[in-house]
């Protein structure tokens, strides 16, 4: 079963102020979601203006649309709240969108189908979970997937001594590949950060040093801006080729 996201132009999450957004980049209203159980057909593509105002002033002439298929454990799907949770995803990935719009002249339009990985697993490898994904995004017709679960994402770490110590699980929030196609975010994470620092890594953004304040930080924090070195980066890759698959 596929789920047609219908995204509205009016959109006010009340968290909005909570997540350090200035009262003057507030968007202005609702977003709506309708699920309708077939696939979605192709919309006209976005009209194009003269120019996208970014943050710094510049205009970037050929606003870009990029497409996206957000796939939801089947799990978050069986939840009594299923509609609550859809909505909330759907909710971020706008506010991402108008980030990216804002900062870069990219907009993402997207639909949102089930992900059935492992099911009755409570955790799994990142890695693995991550693998699965780009497999799934080889049949989507999107430039982009993104996964969103509620299952732990760990990373194992094993010794290589010669004691043999027990491997060492850290649980992580999202994943992907640097110029990849595709990403994981954990619905215990689930933020507009998470879904700003894991679609940053997809148009080539990199951990900065850890002085540096970025919502591209390696570790948790509040911060929902790019560092100048990520935005330079992510400019110069908003135009690069999603197939064939992981060439800039």
């Amino acid at each position: 079963m596929f789920f047609v996201v219908i995204a509205g132009i009016m959109w006010n999450p009340p968290d909005r102020a909570d997540r350090g957004m200035p009262p003057s980049e507030r968007p202005v209203a609702t977003i709506q979601v309708s699920l309708h159980s077939s696939i979605p057909k192709e919309g006209a593509p976005p009209e194009k203006d003269v120019g996208t105002p970014t943050d710094n002033g510049a205009a970037i002439a050929a606003p870009r649309a990029v497409t996206v298929t957000i796939m939801v454990d089947k799990e978050l799907l069986a939840d009594t709240e299923k509609d609550a949770t859809i909505l909330q995803i759907v909710s971020l990935m706008h506010e991402t969108s108008e980030r990216f719009s804002h900062n870069f002249g990219i907009s993402f339009f997207y639909t949102v189908v089930p992900w059935d990985y492992l099911p009755g697993d409570i955790e799994v490898d990142i890695h693995n979970a991550l693998d699965d994904v780009e497999r799934q995004w080889t049949v989507q017709m999107s430039d982009i997937t993104v996964a969103v679960t509620k299952k732990g994402l760990y990373h194992e770490t094993c010794s290589k001594a010669e004691t043999q110590l027990p491997c060492q699980k850290s649980y992580k929030g999202g994943i992907a590949r640097v110029l990849g196609n595709s990403a994981i975010v954990s619905m215990h994470m689930v933020t507009f950060h998470a879904f700003l620092h894991e679609l940053g890594h997809v148009f080539g953004a990199i951990h900065p040093d850890t002085d540096i304040p970025s919502v591209m930080s390696s570790t948790y924090s509040l911060v929902d801006y790019f560092d100048e070195n990520n935005k330079a980066i992510i400019m110069k890759y908003r135009e690069r080729v999603f197939r064939p698959k992981n060439i800039p």
